[in-house]
């Protein structure tokens, strides 16, 4: 868990960072290893497909997929309910970073 520590963070932040507060919400945010799902509310399926968007173009999120939506109403409003799968992970450049110090504290540590 320490270990994912960092990446959990970094998750968190590129979560809030792409989502439009205005037209969607979360209600549940869920990571299992480097399996991530999301569900919330939203104002319309644009919304979802634009939040998905923005997920993939993140470096540390990738294969986000529609897992289910469906029409709920809330104080006589039609919204969507979504859940979104999706896998995240260091991009590639900061695991080999981390590769390399690895290396060298056990090298150094012997």
């Amino acid at each position: 868990l320490r270990q994912e520590s960092p990446l959990t963070v970094r998750i968190l932040d590129e979560v809030a960072n792409r989502l439009d507060n205005q037209r969607m919400w979360l209600t549940r945010l869920e990571q299992q290893g480097s399996n991530l799902t999301l569900t919330g509310m939203a104002l319309d399926n644009q919304t979802v497909a634009q939040f998905m968007d923005n997920l993939a173009a993140s470096e540390f999120v990738t294969d986000v997929a529609l897992g289910d939506s469906s029409l709920t109403v809330i104080s006589g409003r039609n919204l969507k309910r979504f859940t979104l799968n999706c896998a995240v992970a260091y991009p590639k450049e900061e695991q080999e970073e981390g590769a390399i110090a690895q290396t060298q504290e056990k090298s150094t540590n012997n």
